[in-house]
């Protein structure tokens, strides 16, 4: 699979992911908000992995505290094995980390 295939692909996998977690009903409205904000930035073009970075930063308190639905649970926690797949596909440097959205 060329480069570009391979990058269209995770981030339509990735889109369509935030897409159902959206539309999912057992989910908090904080929670959707963030999901909803990452949607968007990711279909603007922002890079990814600062999506998924920001998106860490907004849920860890909460993961913590045990105080994620449970669908977002575990999403937040194939985020990192998400990040180490996707990073290959998109090079290049920066980071958003920290910045909620």
């Amino acid at each position: 699979m060329a480069d570009n295939d391979k990058t269209s692909q995770i981030k339509l996998d990735f889109l369509n992911t935030l897409y159902n977690l959206i539309l999912s009903e057992d989910i908090k409205e904080e929670e959707r908000r963030v999901l909803t904000k990452a949607k968007n930035l990711v279909e603007k073009g922002e890079y990814i992995p600062n999506v998924i970075r920001r998106m860490q930063t907004n849920f860890t308190l909460d993961a913590i505290n045990s105080n994620l639905s449970p669908s977002v649970s575990e999403f937040y926690s194939t985020l990192p094995k998400i990040l180490a797949e996707i990073l290959p596909a998109f090079p290049g440097t920066g980071s958003s980390l920290g910045i909620p959205l």
